[in-house]
C-alpha cells in the first residue's frame, strides 16, 4: 500500500510538516531495516541493498535445496504451514518483494520508483535439477530484490531468484527469515537479519515506532531525494537452464546464438543423460547485460532442440 501511494504520501508530507510518517513494520518485519536506512547511512554512500524481503518464498526454496523438493510440493507444504496464502501469487511471482525493493530504493538512493514498473521475476519456473546445478556452482538459490548503482552512476533495481553462493551471508538464511545486505563506501558490506512476519516481530517493530513517536525521537520518513536515472539493463554474470531434447549439433547452435547475442560462456554445466527426450543442461556466462541474456535466451527458445524458454537467473 505504501509503494502503491508513494508519490502521494511524499506530496501530504511535505504539506503537513508537523506529521509523522513510520512505517517500519512494512518491510522485513522485525528487522529495523527502515529506521537504520532512515538514519545509519547519511554520513555514508550506498551504492546497493539487496536481500530476502518474502519468507514464504524462502521457506519454499530451503525445502528445495534442503530435501530435493519440487516447487509444487514446496509450495503446498508452506501452505498447510500457514506461511503461503491459498493464492500464493503475490509471494511465489515476487509482487510482495517488488513492493518492498521500491522502498528500499526510495531511502536508500532517494529515487521513487513505481513499484510496477520493478522488473520482477518470481520462483514458480525453478526446480529442483537447478538447485542440483547451483551446488555443483558452490551456490544456492534465493529471491532477491536488488537495487544498485550501475557502473555509468545509473540505477537498476529488479527482482530475481539469483544464484548465491554459499560464502554469502545470504545463503545462510534458512526457513521464513529475512536478510538484507547493503553495500557503501564507508562499509563495504552490513547485513540485517531476522524474522520477516510474525505476530510478535511485527508488533515489536511497531511498537518500537509508536515509542520513538512518544519521545519525540522520530526521523524524517524520506530522507533522501535524486534525479537518478534508472536502467535495469544491469550487468551480471547469468545461469541460464535450457530444456532440451538430445541431438547432434545442440553445443554448437548455442555457441553460435551466444556469440550474435554477445554473450561470453563461462561454462556449460550437464548432468549425466537420464532421458534423451527430456533433459536439461546449463550455460554460465561472463559478466553480460541483461539485454544481451535475454536475446540470447529468445534465439534459444527458437531452435528445434528446444523445450520452452530457458531460464536465467543472475549469479551473484
Amino acid at each position: 500500500l505504501i509503494a502503491s501511494f508513494l508519490p502521494e504520501l511524499q506530496a501530504a508530507l511535505k504539506a503537513n510538516p508537523l506529521v509523522s510518517f513510520n512505517f517500519e513494520a512494512a518491510v522485513c518485519g522485525g528487522i529495523p531495516i527502515i529506521h537504520t536506512l532512515q538514519t545509519d547511512f547519511m554520513a555514508d554512500k550506498i551504492f546497493k541493498v539487496m536481500g530476502i524481503m518474502n519468507g514464504t518464498t524462502n521457506f519454499m526454496l530451503c525445502k528445495m535445496e534442503d530435501e530435493g523438493a519440487e516447487y509444487d510440493a514446496a509450495l503446498k507444504e508452506a501452505q498447510s504451514l500457514g506461511f503461503a496464502e491459498a493464492d500464493p501469487t503475490a509471494d511465489v511471482e515476487g509482487h510482495d518483494v517488488q513492493a518492498k525493493i521500491a522502498l528500499l530504493t526510495k531511502l536508500a538512493f532517494g529515487k521513487t520508483v513505481p513499484f510496477h514498473t520493478v522488473p520482477t521475476t518470481g520462483i514458480s519456473k525453478l526446480a529442483k535439477v537447478d538447485f542440483e546445478y547451483a551446488r555443483s556452482l558452490k551456490s544456492t538459490i534465493k529471491l532477491l530484490g536488488t537495487s544498485t548503482l550501475n557502473p555509468d552512476g545509473t540505477l537498476a533495481v529488479f527482482v530475481s531468484p539469483t544464484i548465491v553462493p554459499i560464502i554469502s551471508p545470504l545463503s545462510s538464511a534458512k526457513g521464513p527469515g529475512n536478510m538484507v545486505l547493503i553495500n557503501s563506501d564507508n562499509m563495504p558490506s552490513s547485513t540485517f537479519a531476522g524474522p520477516g512476519a510474525g505476530r510478535f516481530p511485527t508488533a515489536n517493530s511497531v511498537l518500537n515506532d509508536l515509542v520513538r513517536l512518544s519521545l519525540g525521537t522520530t526521523s524524517a520518513p524520506f530522507p533522501l531525494e535524486s534525479d537518478l536515472v534508472l536502467n535495469n539493463d544491469y550487468l551480471a554474470r547469468f545461469y541460464i537452464r535450457i530444456k532440451c531434447s538430445d541431438g547432434l549439433g545442440i553445443i554448437r547452435l548455442v555457441g553460435e546464438a551466444a556469440e550474435s547475442s554477445g554473450v561470453s560462456i563461462h561454462a556449460i554445466l550437464q548432468n549425466p543423460i537420464e532421458n534423451h527426450l527430456n533433459l536439461d543442461f546449463v550455460v554460465t556466462t561472463e559478466q553480460v547485460k541483461l539485454s544481451q541474456v535475454q536475446r540470447f535466451a529468445e534465439l534459444v527458445e527458437k531452435m528445434p532442440f528446444a523445450k520452452g524458454a530457458p531460464l536465467f537467473l543472475p549469479i551473484l
